[in-house]
């Protein structure tokens, strides 16, 4: 860019070039008027800028186009002058060095300008040297941050409560100390300065009363969303609020009673998961009865099992492990998303021009099948086929997720570009299991997706399914198809077989 600019401030006259430079190299915000009416007046430096160096590289070919016409008409008028000055002399192109070497001189200059002008290309320079940026950076080592809150050592910072919220309105300054609503249940005494660490220690000495099995919510709170993961409900519904304009419990008992046992327990969340899954409650089926609808239509008293939708990180995660594409590494750096062509949020790594448009895509070496954990979480850029199944909207945040149930959920499933292709991979897991017997590999997909054999009635409609969309595919199929109708059939039931509810539904 810089070239670029010497190289246009040649064009204009000699007195205003180093104006017309610090004008440039200025950030906009701290130009003054004259400056800015200097860039208007000369747009062709102004609008230099990474996105239009290729227009430069345009202006630099004409140029040097106008330079070879000059020069073809300059050699005529010095072959001419040079002929007159030596009568009875051969003049030509080649023996003008000899006979008037200022002119040849001067053709010669003309000549290699014309050459540098068309082969000094800014835009291809630029990317070559972002490329040479990014390859120096990948060798970068990583550095490892850990956030923390922290005090300044020595100072005992002043609380208060702020006048409707605001920080610049403080009111009246307050003591450290547990919610007062709190509080009346289970007192708690915070020091103002603890002597004995270098801080205050009230974080720790707030954190020591949080898990001391004393406060009235922190069990609870963390139970009852457990419970919610397992049940699509939790004993509390508003996991959020569990105060006074919140949700009674359903179960208050049961509540308290998981709660006394997670602490007593040492607040081991894995044995609560294995207390939960070994309860009847969780064990019994969900079918229901008039009798049941009749006395408690919406299940708050549990005497069955409730039906519930995957969340849409499980839903992706239960693709790619029966695909089996699962990445299982664990830790590291999350998996970056971007737009596709289209706008589509995809995984990969954004990989723009000058004009911001999407160039070669980014070999992400296998990162793209690790767990939806680990895929990164941007709230203006969330995961397409996680939006469309109810991630959840973390603006500022997210208490309890939605379970919608609507006409886009459906139409992804059929046209989503990522159930298509791991449709296809487990075509390919089936086709390599079980080999190229038909009723083989429809037993096999069955299983896989669903983990249990289906009844003999079920597998006569599969392999007829298979067969009808062979044929189909038979009847359109090129030379340039990458699958045989047989694998395009068995392709298609086994997205089939991932749209269906009873892959979506835990019944």
């Amino acid at each position: 860019m810089t070239r670029t600019l010497e190289e246009e401030l040649l064009l204009v006259p000699e007195g205003i070039r180093k104006p017309l430079r610090t004008a440039y190299r200025l950030a906009s915000g701290k130009r003054s008027d004259e400056q800015k009416t200097l860039l208007k007046k000369y747009p062709s430096v102004a609008n230099i800028s990474a996105g239009s160096l290729y227009l430069y590289d345009r202006r630099r070919d004409v140029r040097a186009g106008k330079l070879d016409a000059e020069r073809k008409q300059k050699e005529k008028r010095f072959l001419a002058e040079t002929r007159k000055a030596n009568p009875g002399v051969k003049v030509t192109a080649a023996s003008l060095a000899k006979l008037n070497p200022r002119a040849a001189a001067e053709l010669e200059a003309d000549r290699k300008t014309a050459i540098r002008l068309r082969s000094e290309k800014a835009a291809a320079d630029l990317k070559t040297f972002a490329a040479r940026a990014e390859e120096i950076r990948a060798r970068i080592p990583s550095e490892g941050f850990l956030r923390a809150l922290t005090e300044v050592p020595g100072k005992v910072p002043a609380t208060f409560v702020f006048y409707r919220g605001d920080h610049q309105q403080p009111q009246q300054k307050v003591e450290p100390g547990e919610l007062s609503v709190v509080n009346l249940h289970a007192p708690v005494k915070l020091p103002v300065n603890d002597k004995a660490v270098p801080t205050t220690g009230r974080r720790l000495a707030y954190a020591r009363h949080l898990v001391s099995g004393r406060h009235p919510l922190v069990a609870r709170v963390i139970v009852n969303r457990i419970w919610m993961h397992h049940f699509g409900r939790g004993l509390v519904s508003s996991p959020g609020d569990f105060g006074v304009l919140g949700e009674r419990p359903t179960h208050p008992g049961l509540l308290d009673w998981l709660a006394d046992e997670f602490v007593r327990s040492g607040w081991q969340i894995k044995r609560l998961h294995r207390l939960i899954l070994d309860s009847w409650a969780f064990r019994q089926s969900s079918s229901r009865t008039l009798e049941l609808d009749r006395i408690d239509p919406d299940n708050l008293l549990l005497a069955r099992m409730s039906i519930r939708r995957l969340e849409s990180e499980a839903l992706r995660d239960a693709i790619l492990a029966i695909s089996g594409s699962m990445n299982s590494g664990m830790f590291g750096q999350p998996v970056s998303v971007m737009e596709d062509a289209v706008g589509q949020i995809v995984l990969g790594k954004e990989n723009l021009d000058g004009e911001r448009k999407p160039t070669k895509t980014i070999d992400l070496e296998g990162e793209q099948f690790r767990r939806s954990l680990y895929v990164q979480v941007r709230r203006t850029r969330p995961l397409g086929v996680l939006e469309t199944f109810d991630v959840p909207v973390m603006t500022p945040n997210c208490s309890k997720r939605p379970s919608s149930n609507v006409a886009p959920q459906s139409l992804m499933l059929m046209n989503s570009d990522f159930v298509i292709e791991y449709s296809e991979r487990l075509a390919r897991r089936v086709v390599t299991e079980t080999g190229p017997d038909r009723r083989s590999q429809v037993l096999r997909a069955w299983r896989l997706a669903y983990g249990v054999d289906p009844d003999p009635e079920v597998i006569g409609d599969l392999l007829s399914f298979v067969e009808r969309q062979s044929e189909a595919f038979g009847k359109v199929a090129t030379k340039n198809d990458k699958a045989t109708p047989p694998q395009r059939a068995l392709a298609s039931l086994c997205q089939a077989l991932l749209s269906a509810n009873r892959f979506l539904y835990v019944d």
